[in-house]
């Protein structure tokens, strides 16, 4: 800590204090061992076959049979559970667990459902539809209708699918979160998807994405490190939405444009070799927080804003003016070689500022002293040159 710079505190060793703005947006699925309600933990024993009314329990809320070797559960497994809210199935080895066990499983109360990497992992694409044990004219007529009727978080990512099962629409009509990353899904397949759903996590899928088939009242998209397409060109597409993740992705400038900002507050635009944005690109982002001089001026709710790893040199004078809500501002690898040039704004809220990774070979106190008066840098090792200023002294 460098003291005499009010409550301005440097810090040399980020990887103890560094907080993932990616991360912050995100609200991870839930494991169901928590400590805060009733639970089972059978984790990681060597479970093959999980048996009808295995459990008996009024109080039972969650259930965690994560990394076992489970090849088999039958119909009425968890029907002596009448209260059992979460359910955890992740790492193990359900060959069939799309097209037999979830197309026929039933429970009211169940809400939160994790099938995250349970299907055996084979260099095959997994299709939903391969012989499943209700017939499409089945899922057509209702009978799966309503089957886990107060569902809201379901995670189906690394699974290998291909598409999406036809039952997700009508099965649980309460979806709010779906954990769709690391798969293969094909955008064909999205008309899928139940309109309910307000948090979409499509990471990483391995094939192209159609950016405008996604519910149109979505409220957070999570789709870095994938290769988009659009097959027309929309305007104010997703008016609702308030998250977006698009790191590491293709043609990002063209993307904004696209949305409908007025709402938008999380923003992640990171490795996507930015040099330079122009004013116009949001000019509808109310919400969200200013890079050009106008960039970000409407932006007045954006409280995180993460430009890691791309290739910005300079910020204009007045970016951050109106950014009223900024607390979290991510710099870090960029081509930065002074904090003058990011002209950040001294009179702003923002407590945390990551600037790591940058061509910084010195730092002036001078251009410490500029800084908000509450904030918190993070920096690799670099000099920090005293000038006419007494370091260490104390206040």
């Amino acid at each position: 800590m460098i003291s005499c710079l009010l409550a301005t505190t440097i810090s040399f060793d980020p990887i103890n204090y560094e907080e993932n703005l990616s991360m912050k947006f995100e609200e991870p699925m839930d494991k169901c061992d928590t400590q805060q309600q009733e639970n089972v933990n059978l984790v990681n024993l060597g479970l093959k076959v999980v048996r009808d009314y295995f459990i008996s329990s009024n109080n039972l809320k969650s259930i965690n049979l994560e990394n076992n070797q489970i090849i088999e559960i039958a119909p009425y497994a968890f029907n002596a559970i009448p209260n059992l809210s979460c359910l955890n199935i992740r790492r193990n080895n359900l060959t069939d667990i799309f097209y037999n066990f979830l197309p026929s499983f039933r429970h009211s109360s169940l809400e939160k459902l994790n099938l995250a990497n349970t299907t055996f992992q084979s260099d095959l694409d997994y299709s939903v539809n391969m012989d499943p044990l209700i017939s499409d004219k089945e899922i057509e007529q209702g009978v799966t209708k309503d089957a886990i009727p107060n569902l809201t978080h379901l995670d189906i990512s690394d699974n290998n699918l291909v598409e999406i099962p036809k039952y997700l629409g009508i099965s649980f009509p309460r979806l709010t979160h779906l954990y769709m990353s690391d798969n293969k899904l094909n955008s064909i397949f999205f008309n899928r998807l139940p309109a309910t759903l307000e948090y979409i996590y499509i990471e990483r899928n391995r094939g192209n994405l159609e950016l405008t088939t996604f519910p149109n009242n979505i409220s957070a998209l999570f789709l870095s490190h994938n290769r988009l397409y659009w097959s027309i060109k929309p305007t104010n597409l997703y008016p609702n939405l308030k998250v977006l993740s698009i790191r590491n992705c293709n043609d990002i400038i063209t993307i904004i444009q696209f949305l409908e900002k007025g709402k938008l507050v999380d923003l992640d635009i990171s490795q996507n070799d930015l040099v330079y944005i122009e004013a116009e690109l949001f000019k509808n982002a109310k919400s969200l927080e200013p890079i050009d001089e106008d960039a970000f001026s409407n932006l007045k709710m954006l409280e995180k804003l993460d430009l890691a790893e791309n290739n910005l040199i300079k910020l204009p004078e007045s970016w951050m003016y109106n950014l009223e809500q900024l607390n979290y501002l991510n710099l870090k690898s960029n081509l930065f070689s002074n904090l003058d040039s990011m002209s950040i704004y001294v009179r702003s809220n923002l407590s945390h500022l990551y600037l790591q990774q940058n061509k910084f070979a010195s730092i002036k106190i001078e251009s410490l002293m500029i800084l908000p008066t509450n904030v918190e840098v993070y920096l690799s090792s670099i000099k920090i040159r005293r000038n006419r200023f007494n370091v260490f002294d104390d206040c």
